[in-house]
């Protein structure tokens, strides 16, 4: 693996972002008269450092549709995932996330074998790592494990049969409109342990009749118009 040819970097706020895994192998009729095709790497070990910088990033889309790999290991220097970073890559079968990340975004392992093995599953959850990524459209009430520390952006998207949901105190990160788009809730407790959420947690057309909610993660909120909440108490 060749950090520089294999990959686009950037810079911001002090850290290496990747942008984009650009790796590409000749395909048998590209090869010329007596080349041999080159092995190809299915296992992924992202760097913690890149040109003097800790890796602190990986960007939308950064490894989509690649039809190789097989494996990835993020680095503990990663503190943000952006969205669809793994989107239809046919053939990944693991991920392991950094211990200090704080943001995972929205559809990063959609359209994978990942959410397909069930393995990845608590019940109707989908897990990665500690961090709860979404749950299954059929799914009514959902107690998170203990060991989970983040909410996925669009963690719990459309889940229109969903009516409650039990937080444990180990969660600690909330992301961007979890909580997103015809939803009808009876309840959600959020603990006293969550320590940072994205300003707008809630999205369009959710309904939920009783909402308990540390009081700064609720006044940092930029709640929709559409959003209705019967009942609010704050801890």
């Amino acid at each position: 693996m060749d950090l520089k040819k294999d990959f686009v970097w950037n810079q911001k706020d002090g850290y290496a972002v990747l942008e984009k895994y650009t790796k590409k192998y000749k395909s048998a009729r590209d090869l010329k008269p007596g080349e041999e095709p080159e092995p190809k790497e299915t296992r992924i070990v992202i760097p913690s450092e890149y040109d003097g910088l800790p890796v602190g990033e990986i960007f939308d889309a950064a490894f989509a549709m690649n039809d190789v790999i097989e494996e990835v290991v993020l680095p503990d220097t990663v503190k943000k995932m952006g969205s669809m970073v793994f989107n239809q890559c046919a053939k990944l079968k693991k991920v392991t996330l950094g211990k200090n990340l704080e943001r995972l975004g929205y559809f990063c392992f959609h359209d994978t074998p990942l959410v397909e093995e069930e393995e990845n599953y608590r019940g109707d959850m989908f897990l990665i790592g500690n961090w709860l990524v979404g749950v299954k459209d059929e799914a009514e009430s959902i107690e998170i494990p203990s060991f989970v520390t983040g909410i996925a952006d669009y963690a719990f998207y459309f889940n229109k049969g969903l009516k409650r949901i039990v937080f444990p105190e180990s969660v600690e990160r909330i992301g961007m409109r979890a909580f997103a788009f015809e939803l009808e809730l009876d309840e959600v407790v959020i603990p006293k342990t969550v320590k940072q959420a994205h300003w707008q947690i809630f999205g369009a057309n959710v309904h939920i009749k009783k909402l308990t909610i540390p009081t700064a993660i609720y006044e940092s909120q930029k709640i929709d118009e559409t959003v209705r909440i019967d009942e609010i108490r704050l801890i």
